[in-house]
């Protein structure tokens, strides 16, 4: 059985910081071991000459899909971890005729979830049509792990605009009484990059 070095790199929570890493001579077997971060999409990578550029590695093909252990020639390594929620799918929307004032049309709606973090882009929209004058819409998603509460968007379709913020639940009724005014996110802000744990066969 192998021996191992074991250096375990400072875990950061801010996306773009840099870790430590951990360095092994040529000849060397890696093992990358992850945190328990569900979902998490991860690159090895390695300093370059300028001391300050983190490189990702790539295999043959040009993806970052390598096979571990992985035989290392000299320098710094360490394993990038992308920690961070999904975007929200919606769910069947339902309408009810009475209970709200909007108007007879057809609405779109979109949810982003957030964390502690930050918040994710918005599902893709998904539209309703209403008939009368007091009707009311449901909007419906799926829960997102991790979530600890949704903003739902919506109204005019292609320009949704910040409705509500709720909780962790997956279900809002829009009756029409808030004037939309927030724009949608632009990127996922609820995630974090970290740096895993790296072990090398001595």
């Amino acid at each position: 059985m192998p021996r191992y070095a074991t250096e375990t790199v400072t875990l950061l929570s801010n996306a773009g910081a840099t870790g430590a890493g951990k360095s092994f001579s040529g000849g060397s077997a890696v093992f990358v071991m992850l945190p328990g971060t569900g979902g998490a999409t991860t690159a090895l990578q390695v300093l370059g000459p300028d001391g300050a550029t983190w490189v990702g590695i790539t295999n043959a093909s040009g993806t970052t899909a390598l096979a571990l252990p992985l035989e290392l020639a000299p320098g710094t390594y360490r394993a990038e971890v992308v920690s961070g929620l999904a975007t929200p799918v919606n769910a069947a929307f339902t309408t009810d005729t009475t209970g709200g004032t909007l108007a007879a049309g057809t609405y779109s709606y979109r949810v982003a979830a957030k964390n502690a973090i930050g918040r994710t882009l918005a599902s893709a929209a998904t539209t309703i049509a209403t008939t009368g004058a007091t009707s009311t819409v449901t909007v419906n998603w799926g829960a997102v792990s991790g979530a600890t509460g949704y903003d739902v968007f919506g109204r005019i379709g292609g320009s949704e605009q910040l409705i509500a913020s709720v909780g962790a639940t997956t279900t809002y009724t829009d009756t029409g009484s808030i004037t939309p005014s927030g724009a949608l996110p632009t990127s996922n802000s609820a995630q974090s990059t970290i740096y895993a744990e790296i072990r090398g066969v001595l």
